[in-house]
């Protein structure tokens, strides 16, 4: 089955604020394949894993729900989060 996978993302400072956006985005901009909704953001959130990494000086990590950009201190300065996936 193939699947696009949504994410909102918020920056540092909305994290300060604890503000959230309703808005969404296609996280990865292509279809996942995959065996199911679950299986589609987990394969989602690996990839922009990686992306962060290599396109990026910070390292990112999955962490619950959520992909967590983290400067060389540590501090999270960026947030993937709400993660969804939809069949097409």
């Amino acid at each position: 089955m193939k699947f696009t996978v949504e994410c909102a993302y918020r920056t540092l400072e909305m994290i300060a604020a604890s503000e959230h956006t309703n808005q969404t985005m296609d996280c990865i901009g292509e279809t996942v394949e995959a065996n199911s909704a679950e299986e589609a953001i987990e394969i989602a959130m690996d990839y922009i894993v990686e992306q962060v990494i290599a396109n990026s000086n910070l390292r990112a990590e999955i962490k619950d729900e959520s992909v967590v950009e983290l400067d060389d201190d540590d501090n999270i300065v960026g947030e993937y989060y709400r993660f969804s996936a939809k069949e097409v």
